[in-house]
């Protein structure tokens, strides 16, 4: 009878370690699952580098960001330094694996200035660039340092590089690639209400 009561114990205690493994190795795959991708989308001051008021929110970036969101692949965030703080630029934009950047031809140096800043706060992030002057000098924008450029319409172009990180691409399958022909063919698919509420409109002054 003893030698029983030994071997149901011994049994037992095995049945424990298996579940307990087991247990382990399924928190470990849903935290592997939720390791979403850190995004930080960044609007200039047009303010400085234009002079006058800043009046138009960053619409163009907050619907990118809205798409990139919306695939449930990544936590993004929008900053505007247009609006005033009294952060430094380094901890308004603060840690990332992407960085995106809009550009026009104007705030070329400011980008610049901001991709130096993206890689001294994280060296193995990769920096996304787009807007009117990427688009118009793709190529260019690949000589000056930028990882990625995206030139033409952003939503799709820039979720597809969400994409391919998350599968596993590193920044050294995806430097100096230019992603074009991107097309929005459905406005009405568009993230409308959340790329709205990712601005807050009482900040822009009005014309």
């Amino acid at each position: 009878l003893s030698l029983f009561i030994i071997f149901l114990i011994l049994s037992c205690m095995k049945c424990m370690k298996e579940i307990f493994i087991n247990d382990i190795i399924s928190d470990k795959l849903v935290v592997e699952m939720n390791n979403k991708i850190e995004v930080a989308l960044i609007a200039p001051n047009n303010e400085k580098i234009l002079g006058g008021a800043n009046t138009d929110p960053p619409l163009g970036l907050a619907f990118i960001a809205a798409v990139a969101e919306d695939s449930g692949l990544a936590n993004v965030r929008l900053v505007d330094l247009a609006i005033p703080s009294n952060k430094l630029d380094k901890e308004r934009i603060g840690y990332a694996d992407i960085y995106c950047l809009s550009v026009f031809t104007c705030g070329t140096q400011w980008a610049k200035g901001m991709l130096n800043l993206c890689k001294e706060i994280n060296p193995k992030s990769i920096v996304v660039v787009g807007g009117s002057h990427p688009t118009a000098r793709p190529d260019d924008m690949i000589r000056e340092g930028f990882d990625i450029v995206i030139a033409g319409e952003g939503e799709y172009l820039f979720l597809d590089i969400i994409k391919q990180v998350s599968n596993g691409k590193k920044l050294a399958d995806l430097k100096g690639q230019i992603f074009k022909n991107g097309v929005v063919n459905n406005l009405d698919k568009l993230p409308w209400k959340r790329a709205y509420e990712m601005v807050d409109l009482d900040n822009y002054k009005q014309m």
